[in-house]
């Protein structure tokens, strides 16, 4: 299983990096591949980090919301397009 992490990062301490990174741990450990968006090379816009992180996405069979995503538009918008291409939801 490939597995894209989405939340919230705008506006979050460390851009929310902690949260991420233990999300793709516990994935990992569990023998799955992760994408997260955390990683994403340095971008000079908002529109250009979430074209990089819907490329991410869209290379993913499932995707994973950490806690508040209904708060992040860019979270919300990885979401819609998950469930719009049929891209299962984890929720654990």
């Amino acid at each position: 299983m490939k597995i894209y992490i989405s939340g919230p990062r705008t506006g979050i301490k460390d851009f929310n990096s902690p949260e991420f990174e233990k999300a793709k741990a516990h994935f990992i450990n569990l023998g799955h591949l992760v994408e997260s968006p955390s990683e994403a090379p340095r971008c000079n816009t908002w529109e250009d980090y979430m074209k990089y992180d819907i490329v991410l996405l869209l290379q993913c069979s499932h995707i994973f919301m950490l806690k508040g995503w209904e708060n992040s538009k860019g979270a919300k918008l990885e979401k819609y397009i998950a469930d719009s291409l049929g891209i299962k939801e984890i929720v654990i």
